[in-house]
């Protein structure tokens, strides 16, 4: 499997600002929940370390 990337890519002002798939569409949905729950979204670092955690592996490695 492919490596995460360690830090977001550039914006691109050729991506459309709205979805126009409906995965995009269901991503940006559950992302706006999430930030109106409260909840903090997850770091690049954070998110590699739960799914290495979820994968079973030890974090860090």
């Amino acid at each position: 499997m492919g490596e995460i990337p360690k830090k977001p890519p550039e914006p691109d002002s050729s991506i459309p600002a709205e979805p126009i798939s409906p995965l995009g569409q269901k991503l940006r949905e559950i992302r706006r929940r999430i930030v109106a729950s409260g909840e903090p979204l997850l770091s690049w670092d954070e998110l590699e370390k739960e799914l290495a955690e979820r994968r079973g592996g030890v974090p860090g490695e």
